[in-house]
């Protein structure tokens, strides 16, 4: 530990161009790595939040005025060591904070009849499907969405008719789901098992009201004759069962062995076993390896009309009922404390119940939902700045009448607040042009991103949210598929471990006494998702006494803006003897 005056000693004796070796450079990327080392561990009491240690304090209950809405709020959790800054400044208001667990927040354990299923067997007991285009981007571990979210309200009751009833639970279907069954074209295909999703299904009926109202046949009989257009048969007449199950015995899944020697009933078995088990773009196959002649085809949203979230309040519940078994805790769910939608996706995805952050549909549908919100929170706005007098739907549909809210300049700085909006930009371009006015032109352009399959830091964080402890050793012996791996598991976690590198690297490193850029004025950053779906920045900085670039042809003044580029930036590939890890960062780093 050093004090002020020695540290600030050891700061001063660095110079720009000194090697990495010095015992300043050591000492703030010690503090760095330290800093990034320990992830959201910190539970806080109240409202059961993943939080980082500068976002908690420890919990003193004799410090605590209002003792009694504290045990109140302490009753629902198992831990009462810490507290975060948010549920803190409430209590001490005598206030219950809003994403406090005692605020109606608490959700029910998820039953093994409804953990158990995969992908497609929780859409086929959803009372609305959740259409979405979700893709996996370029060798990344994240996955991206495509296009908007539409809701579609399902006929679970047909579903739950047509699926087979007689099985072992060991059986299972090969199935697709499409939009419509005359579709030639699937949205997704998948093995499931029909056993487990009438079990899912019955306990939803028991303990989910929004299932009370669904009924099954009691006179069910093998549904094949009824409704042929759910199946798709073979139409190969002459060849037997038998005979079909005996040249399934020699059969394997290889491509090598789909050839033309073969009998066109095995070529044909071989051909679609491989086109079930296929990615599709929207989700990956999931399921056992068993071969079939039939499939399955059911559209549980044909002839519906697509629903809202601000036209059905329950559409969470019926949506997403693997996360809420009880259809309870939804955001439309009545509280003592109300929420807004941010303040509700808030507590849901950074939860240490991590059932929310690890669904990649709920994820996306939160995205979704909150720019819808915030768009119709803006356009509220922006009619009632525009005008005194109702705004009425024929106003709406006249398109003069259009056209003269959009002369208005209130309707569109409305907006501003709306990523990617054109008032949006007008306003970041405004601001960095006041800010060039101000400091002058920008020093230096800092592109930062994230090596998350090379830094250990942020697997290690996701491991240890799930009581794994893992060394850099072992991670760095991981292959490229593990990683990856730990990265899709909970995309959450890995993207606030990112944003907190990047935050601690300005805080540690950029801005700390050691000024490796110069000493900072400004800086304006920007951030955004690259191709393979990680995070990185985008940042301009002023530096004091920056020399600046002239039009004007001057040899003095291009020489003091050289000399002062050569202080801090370098195109030379480090001595491998001297600096060697610096060597291998520029050479598998930063080459391009």
């Amino acid at each position: 530990e050093l004090t002020q005056q020695e540290r600030q000693e050891l700061f001063s004796s660095y110079k720009p161009g000194d090697p990495t070796s010095h015992p300043a450079v050591n000492l703030i990327l010690n503090e760095f790595y330290e800093s990034i080392a320990e992830g959201p561990t910190f539970l806080c009491s109240v409202c059961n939040r993943d939080c980082y240690k500068k976002g908690v304090q420890k919990l003193d209950k004799m410090k605590i005025k209002h003792k009694t809405l504290l045990d109140k709020c302490l009753s629902y959790s198992d831990s009462n060591e810490w507290i975060c800054h948010t549920c803190k400044r409430n209590i001490d208001k005598n206030e219950l904070p809003p994403l406090a667990l005692a605020n109606e927040m608490c959700t029910s354990t998820i039953p093994i009849e409804l953990s158990d299923l995969c992908h497609l067997e929780r859409q086929l007991i959803c009372l609305i499907l959740t259409f979405m285009m979700i893709v996996s981007l370029y060798r990344g571990a994240q996955r991206g969405l495509k296009g908007q979210v539409v809701l579609v309200p399902a006929a679970v009751d047909k579903t739950m008719n047509v699926l087979p009833r007689q099985f072992s639970e060991s059986q299972v279907i090969p199935l697709n789901l499409k939009r419509r069954l005359s579709d030639k074209g699937q949205l997704s295909k998948q093995y499931i098992r029909p056993d487990a999703v009438h079990k899912a299904y019955q306990y939803l009926k028991q303990n989910n009201p929004f299932y009370q109202q669904t009924e099954l046949r009691k006179d069910w009989k093998n549904d094949r004759n009824q409704n042929p257009e759910f199946y798709n048969e073979p139409k190969d007449d002459h060849v037997s069962e038998q005979d079909h199950v005996s040249e399934q015995s020699d059969t394997t899944d290889s491509e090598d062995e789909v050839d033309l020697d073969n009998p066109p009933e095995v070529v044909h078995e071989l051909q679609y076993k491989r086109s079930v088990h296929s990615s599709t773009f929207m989700y990956p196959a999931e399921g056992p390896d068993i071969s079939t002649n039939e499939i399955l085809n059911i559209a549980p949203g044909e002839n519906q009309t697509p629903t809202h979230i601000f036209q059905d309040k329950d559409w969470e519940a019926k949506a997403f009922p693997h996360l809420f078994p009880c259809g309870k805790s939804t955001f439309n769910f009545k509280r003592s404390k109300k929420l807004t939608p941010r303040q509700y996706i808030k507590a849901r995805l950074l939860s240490h119940d991590k059932r929310f952050s690890e669904s990649t549909e709920y994820l996306f549908q939160c995205v979704h939902w909150a720019e819808v919100v915030d768009i119709q929170n803006s356009i509220q706005i922006a009619l009632k700045k525009s005008t005194t007098a109702d705004v009425t739907v024929g106003q709406l549909r006249n398109p003069d009448a259009i056209l003269k809210l959009m002369r208005n300049e209130e309707i569109k700085a409305s907006f501003k607040s709306i990523r990617g909006s054109p008032s949006y930009w007008k306003q970041m371009s405004m601001d960095m042009l006041a800010k060039i006015k101000h400091f002058g032109p920008y020093t230096f352009f800092i592109t930062m991103s994230i090596a998350d399959f090379h830094i250990p830091e942020v697997i290690k964080v996701i491991a240890h949210q799930y009581g794994m402890h893992l060394t850099n050793a072992e991670i760095q012996n991981m292959s490229w598929q593990q990683k990856r791996i730990w990265l899709m598991r909970n995309p959450v976690i890995a993207a606030r471990h990112i944003d907190h590198i990047f935050g601690q690297i300005w805080k540690k490193c950029i801005l700390s006494g050691l000024h490796p850029v110069g000493k900072i004025l400004n800086w304006d950053g920007r951030g955004e998702a690259q191709l393979r779906g990680e995070f990185h920045t985008h940042n301009a900085i002023h530096c004091a006494d920056a020399p600046v670039l002239t039009d004007e042809k001057n040899e003095e003044n291009d020489r003091i803006v050289a000399k002062y580029v050569e202080l801090y930036c370098d195109t030379c590939i480090p001595d491998e003897a001297e600096e060697p890890e610096l060597n291998y960062l520029v050479l598998h780093r930063q080459t391009h």
